[in-house]
């Protein structure tokens, strides 16, 4: 559907993960840390930064979006309409994919304290993060899985990720988010990909 107005948060105002990755990809310190966590942290803060911006994009996108609705109705434009609804979709497919990619790494430093792994993961993030999850993997496994989808019964709803009905997130296949729950999950990646590249900087004592 073509949105009346945009009600993705902005995510603007967090900082860039990437001065810190730099520090952290040249191969300072990480003294404390297992092989294995040295690399999940580089891959997470720069799989979250990315995230982030795809985020973003499409947010631009989808204000654009409802600007060219606004115009066309004057101008009887409905091409760029069009295009910008494309770049939404192209955009947000790729952020969901990123944040599925956080939670694979996510999933890895949690087995890697078997082994003396020493990311701190407070208990409350990950239960917060986690609480998300569902509606994220399933979104991506449709958007991975809609051929399979087809081919065993005839999808729910779109087959393209498309704007909900009351605008407040994305759907596709019976599938949905909303932005306000894409957003809280993004910032807490975007928090806890700070903290660990703070752990990686850090001394061993």
């Amino acid at each position: 559907m073509l949105p009346k107005s945009c009600k993705m948060p902005d995510l603007s105002k967090l900082d860039s993960l990437i001065p810190s990755l730099f520090t952290a990809v040249v191969g300072f310190r990480g003294e404390k840390l297992t092989d294995n966590e040295k690399v999940y942290v580089r891959i997470f803060a720069r799989t979250a930064q990315k995230a982030i911006n795809d985020y973003e994009i499409a947010r631009d996108f989808l204000v654009a979006q409802v600007t060219a609705i606004q115009l066309s109705k004057r101008r009887k434009d409905s091409g760029k309409v069009l295009y910008t609804m494309f770049g939404f979709e192209c955009q947000i497919e790729n952020c969901i994919n990123a944040t599925r990619r956080l939670y694979h790494i996510l999933d890895a430093v949690k087995a890697e304290k078997k082994n003396g792994g020493k990311l701190s993961l407070d208990r409350q993030m990950r239960k917060i993060l986690e609480s998300q999850s569902k509606e994220i993997i399933d979104v991506r496994d449709g958007v991975e899985h809609i051929d399979g989808i087809i081919q065993k019964s005839k999808p729910t709803g779109s087959i393209f990720l498309s704007i909900s009905d009351d605008e407040e997130g994305i759907e596709l296949a019976g599938y949905s988010v909303r932005f306000i729950d894409l957003a809280l999950v993004l910032t807490r990646f975007h928090e806890l990909a700070r903290q660990w590249l703070d752990d990686f900087c850090m001394k061993a004592s």
